[in-house]
Formats: C-alpha cells, sequence, structure tokens
C-alpha cells in the first residue's frame, strides 16, 4: 500500500519504474498511486545522475546510512569519486524529482495554470502503453495513471500554437492552411499543436477555430489529452 504522506489527498503519489516501464520492486502501489516515473535501483546504486550538495556537505566521501555501506563508486569519466555528483542514484526519491521537472516545465508555460489543473496534466498525459507489454487502464493498481511524459505534458497545453511562437494568432491559421491544403511543413515540434480543436487531428476546422478566437472572441484552445 502507498505509505503516508503520499497517500495524503494534497500530495501525488509517485512510484518508480525501470528503464523499461516495469515497476522497481520496491516501489510502493495501491489505489492512492497516481503516476510513476523512471528510476534506477535503490541504496543510490541506481543510473540516474543528479547534482549533489558540494563537496563533503554531500553524500558522496561519506557512509551510507541507509544501507550501511560504503559509498566508493567511480563516476565513469573520473578515476576518483565524484563528491558533486550522485552519479547512482535511485530510488523513488529520483522518480519524484523528474515529475516535479515536468510540473516546472508546465508552469514555465503558463504561470495561471491552477494546483489541480497540474495535476491532472501530470497524470492525464502519462502513457498507458509501456514498453514491456502491459497496458495500463488507469487508475492502475501498479502504474496509477502511467509513466509520466514531459512531452506529451506540455503537448496538452500547446494546442493551437502551429507554428509554436509561444502565442496564438493569425500566422496560426495561416500556417494550419499552408499545411493542410499547400503541403507546407507541419506544425512544430508535433503535427498536433495545430490541434486547436482538440479533436486529435489537424485541419481546416482548426484554423476557423483559431479565427473565431482572434476577431470573434471565441474560445480559448482547452487543455487536450488527445494523442
Amino acid at each position: 500500500m502507498v505509505g503516508y504522506p503520499a497517500c495524503s489527498d494534497y500530495v501525488m503519489a509517485v512510484g518508480a519504474s525501470h528503464l523499461n516501464d516495469e515497476r522497481w520492486y520496491y516501489s510502493q502501489f495501491g489505489a492512492a498511486l497516481d503516476v510513476v516515473a523512471p528510476s534506477g535501483d535503490v541504496c543510490l546504486q541506481g543510473d540516474v545522475w543528479t547534482l549533489d550538495r558540494m563537496d563533503y556537505a554531500g553524500y558522496n566521501d561519506w557512509v551510507d546510512t541507509a544501507c550501511r555501506v560504503p559509498i566508493t563508486w567511480q563516476c565513469p569519466w573520473i578515476n576518483q569519486n565524484d563528491m558533486d555528483y550522485d552519479c547512482r542514484f535511485g530510488g523513488t526519491s529520483a522518480a519524484c524529482p523528474v515529475v516535479s521537472g515536468i510540473a516546472s516545465l508546465l508552469i514555465a508555460r503558463n504561470p495561471e495554470l491552477t494546483v489541480d489543473e497540474i495535476y491532472d496534466i501530470l497524470r492525464y498525459s502519462a502513457v498507458t502503453d509501456l514498453q514491456f507489454g502491459h497496458h495500463v487502464a488507469p487508475p492502475d493498481y501498479e502504474y496509477g495513471y502511467g509513466r509520466v511524459d514531459a512531452f506529451r505534458a506540455m503537448l496538452a497545453l500547446t494546442r493551437g500554437d502551429a507554428n509554436n511562437d509561444d502565442g496564438i494568432n493569425i500566422a496560426d491559421a495561416v500556417y494550419i492552411i499552408n499545411y493542410v491544403f499547400k503541403g507546407g511543413p507541419a506544425p512544430q515540434p508535433d503535427a498536433l499543436t495545430g490541434d486547436a480543436d482538440c479533436t486529435g487531428t489537424v485541419d481546416m476546422a482548426d484554423a476557423v477555430f483559431i479565427i473565431n478566437l482572434i476577431f470573434h472572441g471565441g474560445p480559448e484552445p482547452a487543455i487536450c489529452f488527445e494523442y
């Protein structure tokens, strides 16, 4: 079961998945689990790199009290311990910052997002078809809503911005028309950024949607989870 504080209604519960998407043996699971994120093994034997606190204030060059073993690894390109990096970081301690980083990207894109909106984006943009053949039917007991995906999370916010200039204007409608009728370049960085009306396709209706927004005060593109 998911322990406290992860099981709290005010906390996003993050599990840890292997690079092949399979849940790590140590990762708690249950009805309270929201998402999983890639990580490595526990006891600082993982394969996630992160900054450590500088010099002797950090973990390196000390004994790991949790696992009761001396930390003696060597970073790949240095023939001694690197005291400023954890080059074998793992556990849910490594999975949680992945989710926090995606949330930071969302806020940077739209600082007006509410907590509930960020929560929904992280869950509903998660990947449900996992690499080792397991399909997640959210909410899944072991994987929650799936494995978080930064690109899909950002794509949920950027519908209508076909030319990827961080705004929606007439240039986006022109871009879509050129793409649909004249074989112009696809919207970037993904064709679905042109999907202003959230139908899962890019067509003339998206250009009309944008024109209606600009000239007639129509609705803004919604946060969209069509992939």
